[in-house]
């Protein structure tokens, strides 16, 4: 599946939210996310510019590969693999004995809403930074539309990871963060 995603930074958290209960949007989740990258002991992943990702939020636990990352009218892009799996603690073990090596862990609070039409908001905060808010959609337009909508163009935006935006950003190393 192609995902398409772009960040705002240190936005209003209750503003934006007030907006989207106002819209109709659904809360689809609220919690902290535990989260660990895998790579090969060769580090051939991030060479690659790729991910391999395990998470948890809410009740649910999701393994996730991205890979082909690139951009496209200003947002970052790429083509995700995702499945959802039953135990954390177990998919990490299985990994390691498959010979993927945990990369990084970190945690962050994740507040999701959903539009009718699938697009997502998601605001995402980590300890000692401002909240920045993702948006996916299906393409580039779509965002713009919603930037006018939600009267977002008074933030600044970036097609980086979060890994970069808390590094570059912050100066934040985003390894080891906990709630």
């Amino acid at each position: 599946m192609k995902e398409l995603e772009l960040k705002f930074l240190e936005i209003d958290k209750a503003s934006l939210v007030e907006k989207l209960q106002e819209r109709g949007a659904r809360l689809t989740v609220d919690s902290v996310l535990r989260t660990v990258y895998f790579d090969t002991v060769n580090g051939d992943f991030k060479r690659k510019n790729e991910l391999f990702r395990l998470r948890t939020f809410g009740d649910k636990i999701e393994l996730c590969r991205k890979v082909n990352m690139r951009l496209e009218d200003g947002c970052k892009v790429h083509d995700e693999l995702e499945v959802h799996v039953s135990d954390f603690d177990k998919i990490v073990e299985l990994l390691e004995t498959l010979g993927y090596v945990q990369a990084i862990y970190f945690e962050k609070r994740r507040t999701e809403y959903v539009l009718e039409d699938g697009t997502k908001f998601e605001i995402d905060e980590f300890p000692g930074v401002p909240v920045f808010l993702e948006i996916e959609a299906l393409d580039a337009a779509r965002i713009e539309e919603l930037v006018l909508e939600f009267d977002l163009s008074q933030y600044e935006t970036t097609p980086a990871t979060g890994q970069e935006v808390l590094k570059e950003k912050y100066g934040v190393d985003m390894v080891g963060l906990k709630f």
